[in-house]
């Protein structure tokens, strides 16, 4: 499998601290940043808003379906604080396929059940698919 797939929820555009994110939800997240902070400490981009990033916690060379599954079961587990927070605030699901050249006919499956897109669209959160070609 020449392929990995990373799956997280990202909540930004607040103004507060992402802990006060953290207090309501009640969840800590896998990581946080506010605005102006390096995005990456070898780079020189810094983040354009707060955030808070929840990932799937499911290995990278797992299914597509599992990443979806295990976000779902944990933001059902805290759905009201989840809701009332993507709808106030931005709000997405950033999935980021990267592919290898030498992938051949080793390419992932990527799909939504519909009841997976109801599900995000009706607490709020925007779907984002990255998809990257590795040398």
């Amino acid at each position: 499998m020449n392929h990995e797939i990373k799956v997280s929820l990202i909540i930004s555009g607040f103004e507060e601290s992402p802990d006060k994110i953290t207090e309501i939800i009640g969840l800590t997240p896998t990581k946080k940043w506010l605005k102006g902070e390096l995005i990456d400490p070898r780079a020189t981009i810094r983040y354009k808003e707060n955030g808070w990033k929840l990932s799937s916690g499911v290995s990278d060379k797992k299914a597509f379906k599992d990443h979806i599954k295990s976000l779902i079961g944990e933001i059902n587990l805290r759905i009201e604080p989840f809701s009332s927070i993507c709808q106030k605030y931005k709000g997405k699901l950033f999935c980021a396929i990267y592919l290898s050249e030498k992938s051949g006919d080793s390419l992932p499956e990527i799909h939504f059940e519909k009841s997976d897109i109801i599900f995000f669209a009706n607490i709020g959160i925007e779907l984002d698919l990255d998809l990257y070609i590795i040398p």
